[in-house]
């Protein structure tokens, strides 16, 4: 029962190990893409991967002002999307919509382009159209707007209606919390059948 003091500094020594290992593969940025992995010249280490001033310095010496925005404003988004709760699940419609489309689109290359002519052309004439008409039927109310839904929060019945479907959330959420363990619980011994 009783470990060695010896033993216990190792093994606490090893879980901070194990979890800086985790810290900094979290946060470690992304792998440059295939272009950007030969040093410039005049940038260190901390030029390739201190991206604020000497990575956009570095880009722009390297590509002309022009590109080298673009490239650090295309690697900025990138970094943000990757980040986004929904990337997962767009990066598996876009796979998905890609495996059915790219099939047809090779089989008939010339209706493809057709057709994205064609809903190119309808949106270039219909959007001046939709906009203006929605700017003009918006321009009214967005002069009141802020003063209209201040107004209505100051009402008793709103206020009741937002305190009550709140107090429902977190009763709905005070159940879930404990019908999990419950769950596992009756799921553990049962549900071990390997």
């Amino acid at each position: 029962m009783n470990t060695p003091p010896s033993q216990r500094k190792a093994a606490a020594l090893a879980r901070i190990e194990a979890s800086r290992t985790r810290l900094i593969l979290a946060l470690l940025p992304e792998e440059p893409a295939p272009h950007e992995q030969a040093p410039t010249p005049g940038t260190g280490a901390a030029g390739a991967r201190g991206f604020p001033a000497a990575s956009l310095a570095a880009r722009m010496r390297r590509d002309g002002a022009g590109l080298g925005l673009f490239s650090a404003g295309q690697t900025l988004v990138r970094r943000w999307w990757r980040r986004q709760p929904w990337h997962g699940p767009a990066e598996l419609v876009a796979s998905a919509v890609a495996q059915q489309v790219n099939p047809v689109v090779r089989r008939h290359p010339w209706a493809a382009l057709a057709v994205g002519a064609a809903a190119g052309m309808v949106l270039a004439t219909l959007t001046p159209r939709v906009l203006g008409a929605a700017k003009n039927r918006w321009a009214p109310w967005r002069a009141n707007l802020g003063g209209v839904l201040w107004s209505q929060l100051g009402q008793a019945s709103v206020q009741m209606a937002l305190a009550g479907a709140l107090a429902s959330w977190v009763n709905d959420m005070g159940k879930r919390a404990q019908q999990a363990p419950d769950r596992e619980a009756s799921a553990g011994p049962s549900g071990d059948t390997s």
